[in-house]
């Protein structure tokens, strides 16, 4: 959660002061803050995973009104990593930003060796490893609705299906699966 990821990555001792160091940065820069790292809530709880359709809708939600905002300012390019996390955290922020996304604003994924994938101590090679510690930014296509919202639907963040139903996609609607079996 929150505080794991605080704990592992902030402050003086965190990864992200440790790579700082590393390239001879400054560290008394963190371009990572607490307040940077959001939670979704659920009714008054921060939610500790997603293994919910409530939890996931959650996200999907703070996702649209983070992407949203960060969107509605022109002076910044936004880089949108889906690698990490849940899947479904990866494909809450590719929708977000498939929605709001401006022509500049770039989504990826980071490769890297499989030996490496699921090390929770490996964050970056720091040239001790083996030649193997590449990581690669694979840059990912993606289909950007923004042009085609009518600009009432820009002013504030909106659920996907309405967004989806202004440019004439229809929102699929899955209803409950029966299986009947004629014997």
């Amino acid at each position: 959660g929150k505080a794991a990821l605080c704990t592992t990555l902030l402050g003086p001792h965190g990864k992200l002061a440790a790579f700082l160091a590393d390239h001879s940065l400054p560290t008394d820069r963190n371009p990572l803050q607490e307040s940077d790292i959001y939670v979704p809530i659920l009714p008054q709880n921060p939610i500790l995973d997603i293994t919910t359709c409530a939890e996931s809708e959650a996200f999907q939600t703070l996702a649209m009104q983070i992407v949203w905002s960060i969107t509605a300012d022109p002076t910044i390019r936004v880089d949108f990593s889906i690698a990490g996390g849940r899947k479904t955290m990866s494909a809450c922020l590719a929708l977000a930003a498939q929605c709001y996304a401006r022509p500049t604003d770039r989504m990826f994924h980071v490769l890297v060796h499989p030996r490496y994938e699921a090390d929770p101590t490996f964050f970056y090679p720091t040239g001790e490893e083996d030649d193997d510690t590449l990581i690669t930014l694979a840059f990912l296509p993606f289909f950007r609705l923004r042009p085609f919202l009518p600009p009432h639907l820009l002013r504030s963040p909106e659920v996907p299906k309405t967004l989806l139903q202004s440019v004439n996609v229809p929102a699929q609607h899955h209803p409950q699966t029966v299986l009947s079996v004629d014997i």
